[in-house]
């Protein structure tokens, strides 16, 4: 006898559904795959689920079934966002960096269709799901994965059609998730040139060249005394991390203006503040949760992630690097700086002279 399979949603009235948004008793519920009837079963023991009736079990396709429910999720919950007025999020990977990239869906499309096909030079293309703007212009498409990837012949003709793809790998658990929005699991066609997190890299390689041109030119005394004091901060650096205690992040929402940050910045200077936590930096106050210190003998140093009038967040999410005191700041934010990058932490620094930052890194003027 072939085991019946159970789904964590089916159909009703056309509509995707959950065991918990019908009753007990509810009729007219149906299979994405074979339309055939289903009852709801809501036990103590097991996750409330559909089954089909006894009559129609071993009918079906569990992947074929996902498919189906896994576009239909996109679909509504794209089209319920547009209906209420919130935003239909689209995540994925940089391809060049790896960085989160983040877009609002309503921004770019009006509506979604499901399963259209695409004429590419006299020849058809189906996609999973077409969304399109007010003038009926197709903006990108949705691509559902289930047991196996694309297939190469798949993924290279819809490759040619020059249509933003987003790939999406389905599982029963992950339905509830894509009716708020889409987190990709790849895509095709997305150019990586307006990518900010690739510009920053950029700029932060061109600053390396730099700093390495300027120390290129250090007379061999200089840079001996350099490396001694270099020495001496990796030293305290080092032995700092001993048995340094991991304190909770504090977390908070505006910048330093009391502007709101986008979903994406904050995830980005989240992540940035726990790894700065892990480093053994704390938070100094409640009012500015933003500002990290650690204690060097010469002085404290900060790490401030709420952004400035120049440079606000969401334009550059790098903590900025600064100390408390005047005295051999740049050796020391200088190595702190590189050893941030080890850790995958990109910052910015700058010097603190009577209460106004000098910031180095916008310093293009030439010694005499």
């Amino acid at each position: 006898m072939v085991k019946d399979l159970t789904y964590l949603y089916c159909l009703k009235d056309g509509r995707l559904v959950s065991p918990e948004d019908v009753g007990s008793s509810d009729e007219d519920l149906t299979c994405f795959n074979d339309s055939h009837p289903m009852l709801v079963r809501k036990g103590q023991i097991k996750v409330h689920h559909f089954a089909h009736y006894p009559s129609f079990e071993g009918t079906c396709s569990d992947e074929t079934a996902l498919h189906k429910a896994a576009k239909l999720a996109i679909k509504e919950g794209f089209e319920s966002a547009r209906d209420s007025g919130s935003p239909f999020p689209l995540k994925w990977h940089c391809n060049d960096c790896g960085a989160v990239r983040f877009y609002n869906g309503i921004n770019l499309a009006d509506q979604v269709k499901l399963e259209v096909s695409v004429y590419l030079q006299s020849s058809l293309v189906r996609v999973d799901l077409l969304f399109s703007d007010g003038l009926g212009q197709s903006q990108f498409a949705v691509e559902v994965v289930v047991t196996r990837g694309l297939e190469e012949k798949r993924q290279k003709a819809i490759a040619e059609l020059g249509l933003s793809v987003f790939i999406v790998e389905a599982t029963w658990n992950s339905i509830g998730k894509l009716r708020a929005g889409i987190q990709a699991n790849g895509t095709l066609n997305i150019s990586s040139k307006n990518c900010i997190n690739c510009h920053k890299l950029e700029k932060k390689i061109i600053e390396g060249e730099k700093i390495a041109t300027v120390l290129r030119t250090e007379s061999r005394l200089q840079r001996r005394l350099l490396d001694v004091e270099r020495a001496q901060v990796r030293r305290w650096w080092n032995k700092g991390r001993l048995n340094q205690l991991e304190h909770k992040i504090k977390y908070w929402k505006t910048d330093r203006q009391g502007n709101q940050m986008f979903p994406n910045t904050r995830d980005q200077v989240y992540a940035t503040a726990k790894k700065l936590l892990k480093l053994g930096f704390q938070q100094t106050t409640r009012n500015e949760p933003w500002i990290f210190m650690i204690q060097h003998p010469q002085g404290k140093i900060y790490a401030d992630l709420g952004g400035t009038e120049e440079v606000p967040t969401y334009d550059d999410t790098s903590p900025l690097l600064y100390m408390s005191s005047e005295s051999d700041q740049e050796v020391i934010l200088e190595v702190v700086y590189k050893l941030l990058q080890a850790k995958g932490i990109y910052a910015r620094f700058s010097s603190y002279h009577d209460g106004a930052y000098i910031y180095e890194e916008d310093d293009d003027e030439n010694d005499e």
